[in-house]
């Protein structure tokens, strides 16, 4: 007897789940909903692509709709509800951006006291519910608004106790006399936090303290090993507003373990490296250092009570103590250089990640292009192989910005992923010198910077390119933007990347290369994206074709799916 076998023909539903998830990535949200709507495998296979982040936006005009969906996943906390709402453990991130402000004007003049306190009271209930029932989400983000209601604060409050899975806490919180107590938040492993300013000094206190106690809780068991720091104490400093990095360690027990920190992010507080603070940066790998300031640049506004020992940052002191302690970092952002801190980069090889924005500490054009002369020189070159994401935002035109002299020590770069660069406006061509390309005595920059890529970058997947600041600005204070030149140079500079022609050595490249791809942006607009790199290396010219806009697949995400 002889068994005839059949094959099934292929069909969506018999296909592996790895290739559904693959062909929904090339699908736009709304698509993605209605193809889950359409049969069961479809609505458990796509649930965790619609609601893997959520967001809560409750403004006068989405009132309605938002508390639908509160209700629908207030529902899921109701013991008689035999029925999960697929967030309930699908969902991993939560935005909260706009809490309920339910008034006269965003109701109706017409509406009495008794129907806003209705309103009020079944948003209370749904919102509180609501967060509650998200039992799979691992990172929170609130920015918290001045209009936010304090009871909706103390509801979320009270919620995001209850998520057993939280890992990750970001809270802004410019305008909030609420401080969040962060010790009640028993699984976080990331904090970050925006101080409160303006009229919320004695909060802003308040909550950097919670946070001083959080890290004395979860410092000493491993738990916390990510923070990320931003006091605005430099917008007013005749309220003694002077939080350091010793504030953050004051209620640490002593005698217990240090901190096992893998990334510390600093912004606007003092920063001093001693042996109070290096045993807690042991296994650090990531440091992002921005608006640290000297002492003597606000100590005369300071009431003489607020100054203390460490009241202070030592800039030059922050590297010479990471270089003597040996701590190897893999990731570093930060908007100042100095010679401490090429000392450091020349003493070790393998970082990942360097973003320079600036670099500040320089009076002049002249000590800043010797700076940089020794950064492309001397200690960028150890890192060479190791960078994936290299990106100098030079605030003003000179050596920091892409020039041929720095071709040499980028072409080195054959790892990078992710380049961003200034360009010096005097060195863009125009029209007529393409015309008489013999007889330019220098080429353009931006053909030049897109050789260098094509040639020396074959794993690069994105491109940043934007203009630096014209040097003779430097240190002006008024009358130097105009905004018609500034307009025009970003015009020419898409126009020099439509024109552009790969060199003919660049004509053969492997298989595997022609698949890459490249996302080109110029001045924060996107000129080209998913262009193959082989339609520029093969000498054809690059297409900048105007975009549709719209809204990214992410910020697409932020709403409550439909059910299916």
């Amino acid at each position: 007897m002889v068994k005839i076998l059949t094959m099934c023909k292929p069909s969506l539903l018999t296909i592996p789940v790895e290739l559904i998830q693959c062909i929904n990535e090339e699908l736009n949200i709304e698509d993605t909903k209605q193809l889950r709507l359409t049969c069961k495998h479809f609505a458990e296979t796509l649930s965790g692509s619609i609601f893997h982040t959520l967001s809560i936006n409750i403004t006068p005009e989405t009132r309605e709709k938002s508390l639908l969906q509160l209700s629908s996943l207030a529902g899921v906390a109701d013991l008689s509800n035999e029925h999960d709402h697929p967030a309930q453990w699908e969902a991993r991130i939560l935005r909260i951006l706009s809490l309920p402000n339910v008034s006269y004007a965003s109701v109706g003049e017409s509406a009495d006291l008794e129907e806003i306190k209705h309103i009020e009271d079944e948003i209370r209930v749904c919102l509180l519910k609501a967060i509650a029932s998200l039992k799979g989400i691992q990172e929170v983000s609130w920015v918290h608004d001045r209009l936010d209601r304090e009871w909706a604060s103390l509801a979320v409050l009270e919620a995001l106790k209850g998520l057993p899975n939280l890992r990750k806490f970001h809270v802004v919180t410019s305008h909030c006399s609420l401080p969040v107590p962060f010790t009640s938040l028993k699984s976080l492993q990331a904090i970050s936090f925006e101080a409160p300013m303006g009229d919320c000094i004695d909060s802003g206190k308040a909550m950097f303290d919670n946070l001083a106690k959080a890290i004395s809780v979860f410092g000493p068991t491993g738990q916390l090993t990510s923070l990320d720091v931003s006091h605005k104490w430099h917008s007013f400093p005749s309220y003694g507003q002077n939080e350091s990095i010793h504030s953050l360690f004051k209620y640490y027990p002593q005698g217990a373990a240090p901190m096992r920190l893998r990334h510390l992010g600093l912004k606007a507080c003092f920063v001093t490296l001693d042996e109070a603070i290096l045993p807690h940066l042991a296994s650090l790998n990531s440091l992002k250092l921005s608006e640290i300031k000297d002492d003597y640049r606000i100590q005369d506004a300071l009431p003489a009570s607020s100054t203390s020992s460490h009241s202070s940052s030592d800039i030059e002191g922050i590297w010479t103590a990471l270089t003597k302690a040996g701590i190897q970092l893999k990731e570093i952002t930060t908007d100042f250089v100095t010679s401490s801190f090429l000392t450091y980069l020349s003493s070790y090889s393998g970082l990942r990640k360097l973003h320079i924005s600036g670099p500040g500490g320089f009076d002049d054009n002249q000590s800043s292009d010797i700076m940089a002369q020794r950064f492309f020189g001397q200690a960028l070159r150890p890192h060479a192989q190791s960078l994936e994401d290299f990106q100098i935002k030079a605030h003003y035109s000179g050596f920091w910005c892409f020039d041929e002299q720095n071709v040499s020590a980028l072409s080195e770069l054959t790892n990078l992923r992710n380049l961003g660069l200034r360009i010096i406006s005097s060195q863009l061509w125009e029209k007529r010198h393409f015309k008489k390309k013999a007889a330019q005595a220098k080429p353009d920059t931006i053909e030049l910077l897109l050789d260098t890529v094509v040639t020396h970058m074959p794993r690069l997947q994105a491109l940043s390119i934007s203009l630096a600041t014209p040097a003779y600005r430097r240190g002006a204070k008024c009358g130097s933007s105009t905004p018609a030149l500034d307009a025009r140079l970003e015009r020419q500079m898409i126009q020099n990347v439509g024109m552009y022609r790969a060199p003919p050595s660049c004509r053969y490249l492997p298989h595997w290369l022609q698949r890459a791809c490249m996302h080109l942006i110029v001045s924060k607009q996107l000129v080209a994206t998913r262009v193959p790199m082989l339609q520029v290396c093969c000498g054809m010219r690059v297409h900048s074709p105007k975009l549709r806009k719209g809204k990214a697949r992410e910020n697409e995400q932020g709403s409550f799916g439909k059910e299916a």
